[in-house]
């Protein structure tokens, strides 16, 4: 597993989507290499229709699902075509990288403004019916503390910057309330 990955990739189970196939058969279906959690194949199936098998990482498809609905008229999201424990398939959307294409940052910015957008009583996971429970680690300093704590943080983003980011959550302690 690569230093940038945070959980392992999973083998592609053509068995997972049989019943979405509805007979159909695949064409291909390709590992997507980019990705931090969960795991995604491209797939090409013999009527010509392309789609992402999404295996989460950490389950709960519903939840994800939720959460694309919340903010599906604010910015493109996948149109999900099926939905298993762990796993969707969702429509394939067209894209590039943030990281090779740096001029479009802004229009990157803006889109997360819009998510932004969405509001919730209060903090916590979301759950799949879009009901919330706290956080267990209390409030932002918290999560930032409990997320600090882990080696593999440590070993994503480095010594230095882990020391950084604690001082500065240390200095603006008064605004993360």
């Amino acid at each position: 597993m690569s230093a940038d990955r945070r959980n392992p990739r999973q083998p592609f189970d053509w068995s997972l989507t049989e019943e979405f196939l509805q007979g159909r058969g695949f064409l291909s279906a390709e590992l997507i290499h980019t990705g931090r959690s969960n795991t995604n194949y491209t797939l090409v199936l013999n009527d010509g229709l392309q789609c992402v098998l999404r295996i989460y990482s950490n389950g709960n498809a519903q939840r994800k699902s939720y959460v694309m609905g919340l903010v599906s008229d604010l910015v493109p999201v996948p149109k999900e075509l099926h939905r298993g424990d762990g796993w969707s398939v969702v429509s394939f959307i067209e894209g590039e990288l943030l990281e090779n294409v740096p001029q479009h940052t802004a229009a990157a910015a803006e889109v997360l403004a819009r998510i932004s957008s969405v509001s919730f009583q209060s903090p916590g996971w979301i759950g799949s019916g879009g009901s919330l429970s706290p956080f267990p680690f209390g409030g932002v300093r918290g999560f930032i503390a409990e997320a600090l704590d882990k080696v593999e943080v440590h070993a994503w983003v480095g010594e230095d910057a882990v020391g950084r980011i604690e001082e500065i959550v240390k200095a603006e302690s008064g605004r993360l309330e």
